[in-house]
């Protein structure tokens, strides 16, 4: 286990059920035009079921909606079909869409488990998109014993690390008593993932 994903989950354990909900739906709609760029560019893929889950989940989260475990099931199996496998694509879209999909997916497996580990996956989602992506942007040999801390000081991962961490101090300290519109409009990045 790494630190970040000891960190990620120490950090975690600060915020609410709903705080930590809150934190993996934003985390998903933060990686979700990664999946959109993957079907633009492969032709493959739904980005129409994707951002439907996503909405589903915030529906969750704005309405306290009751949902049955059928439900969150079918929503998972959506997911699965449209989520693309680094076997059929070897392009690092492909990883990026990948990992947009996956964090949904753990999204909701925390939805239905109320499993700590389902949002440091959302995190840790987030992260390896980061983290790839700056390894084929400036080709690292990943036998260079320098990569990792090259890849950590990166401004790219530096601004990600810090907006999970922002995230998790704003959601630690706010009453989600009622999560509105304007709460996630104000809770969401302003920058892309990657660039």
């Amino acid at each position: 286990m790494d630190n970040f994903q000891l960190d990620i989950r120490a950090a975690l354990l600060s915020l609410s059920d709903k705080g930590r909900l809150l934190f993996a739906a934003i985390t998903c709609v933060h990686l979700y035009p990664n999946y959109e760029n993957f079907v633009s560019a492969f032709g493959w893929g739904s980005p129409q079921v994707i951002q439907h889950v996503i909405d589903e989940i915030f529906l969750i989260l704005r309405e306290d909606r009751p949902y049955s475990e059928r439900q969150i099931k079918d929503l998972i199996d959506a997911v699965d079909v449209v989520i693309p496998d680094t076997e059929d694509f070897s392009d690092i879209a492909c990883s990026q869409a990948l990992d947009a999909g996956v964090a949904v997916l753990s999204t909701l497996e925390y939805i239905k488990a109320r499993d700590l580990e389902s949002v440091v996956n959302v995190a840790i989602c987030a992260r390896d998109t980061v983290d790839m992506f700056i390894q084929v942007r400036d080709d690292f040999n990943s036998n260079d014993p320098s990569c990792e801390s090259r890849i950590e000081s990166d401004y790219l991962m530096v601004r990600e690390k810090a907006r999970q961490e922002l995230l998790i101090k704003q959601l630690a300290i706010l009453k989600l008593d009622a999560v509105s519109d304007g709460l996630i409009k104000s809770l969401l990045p302003q920058l892309p993932i990657i660039e």
